[in-house]
Formats: C-alpha cells, structure tokens, sequence
C-alpha cells in the first residue's frame, strides 16, 4: 500500500508571508520583508525551495542595482487557502 505525502502545516511566519505576497499582485522587495516585516531570510528561501515563492532579481539602473522581489505562486496561493 502507498501511502500519501501528508501535507505539512504552515508556520504562522511562514503563512504571514505568503499572506503577504498575494496581497502584492507585483511581488514585494525582500528587504522590505526582511527588515520592514522582520521575517528572516532562511524562511523566505524554505518558502522559495517548496516553490510556495519565486525569487527574481530585478536591476534597476544602468548602475547595476539589484533588487530581489519575491512573489507568491499558485502553490502558495493553494497553500493558503487550503489551511483556511
């Protein structure tokens, strides 16, 4: 008999995050989510490798300025609003 995966609960941090990028049809500044929201770094890249998020980084001028922007996927979407 196979068994299926269970589904893994989300931690409030984690769901808060989520939460916030689908509120943010553009996706939001990392940094802002880092500092302005205090969510850490290693929980925005978990996010990212459960492909819950998508990481891009955007230059922003021609002086090279990168920006990393994080948005929600339809997993992450699926994600939430399974856990209700």
């Amino acid at each position: 008999m196979v068994k299926s995966p269970r589904k893994r609960r989300l931690i409030p941090k984690a769901r808060r995050a989520l939460e916030l990028l689908a509120g943010s049809p553009q996706g939001m500044n990392e940094a802002l989510l880092i500092y302005g929201h205090g969510l850490s770094r290693q929980m925005l890249a978990s996010l990212v490798s459960a492909g819950l998020a998508r990481r891009e980084v955007v230059v922003v001028s021609d002086r090279s300025v990168e920006v990393a922007r994080l948005s929600i996927t339809p997993e992450g979407r699926q994600a939430i609003t399974a856990e209700g």
